[in-house]
């Protein structure tokens, strides 16, 4: 869970470092009182990429990598 933890803060980090149209912006990250790691960024609205495929909203074939 230690691992999983930093990992997160890690990547929070490297993202809140990145400013690009393509990357959400993440403004916080942090440790709840019950130890649970949290990350705060921007909300952009519209649906799930799951939901995007299921909709038929965009295929498979529109990523460069499988998509599970």
């Amino acid at each position: 869970m230690a691992d999983s933890a930093g990992a997160a803060f890690d990547e929070a980090r490297v993202l809140a470092s990145i400013e690009h149209r393509h990357v959400v912006p993440v403004y916080d990250a942090g440790r709840t009182m019950k130890g649970e790691v949290f990350v705060v960024s921007k909300f952009i609205g519209g649906c799930s990429l799951h939901g995007a495929l299921t909709k038929r909203i965009l295929s498979r074939e529109d990523f460069p990598v499988e998509v599970d």
